[in-house]
């Protein structure tokens, strides 16, 4: 059967369309939709550093935007980060993991606009994520806080 690239793309076109109605009649999953402080850090580091190499100031502003997020949405009353926010509720008090990652994104923020703010909450974070995940007696850093949900072990990640 000879049939030309432009009826080919034709028939491929209602088969597709076909496919999205029974496609759309079906269950569809649920979207994970939270805010992570940690993938957020992480973002932040990126968009920083793309910004500094590419000298592109939206990728500046994103940053700054995600890390607005952060200290107006996801740290509690009495100043402790949190994990994660979903549908404005911010929950679960900070990890290891998103103490380092932002920090991390927070100082190449200073790095690339040399905004002494950034650098100034970072240091903060550090004092925290040593007050509260340090291991006094063996060195290294707790996965979880000292005053977090109580577990059977404290992990240590390497």
């Amino acid at each position: 059967m000879n049939i030309s690239e432009n009826e080919l793309k034709t028939q491929v076109q209602k088969i597709r369309q076909k496919l999205f109605i029974i496609r759309d009649k079906r269950f569809h999953p649920a979207k994970d939709d939270k805010i992570l402080t940690n993938w957020n850090g992480l973002m932040i580091a990126a968009l920083a550093k793309a910004a500094h190499i590419l000298r592109n100031p939206k990728y500046i502003e994103a940053a700054q935007q995600a890390t607005k997020f952060i200290f107006k949405c996801l740290i509690r009353e009495d100043g402790r980060l949190l994990h994660r926010s979903r549908d404005g509720d911010a929950a679960i008090l900070a990890n290891a993991d998103d103490y380092a990652f932002l920090i991390w994104g927070l100082i190449e923020l200073y790095e690339t606009t040399f905004d002494i703010s950034y650098l100034e909450k970072a240091l903060n974070l550090q004092e925290e994520m040593i007050k509260y995940f340090w291991n006094r007696e063996d060195g290294g850093f707790y996965f979880t806080s000292d005053d977090g949900e109580m577990v059977l072990f404290r992990q240590k990640e390497i």
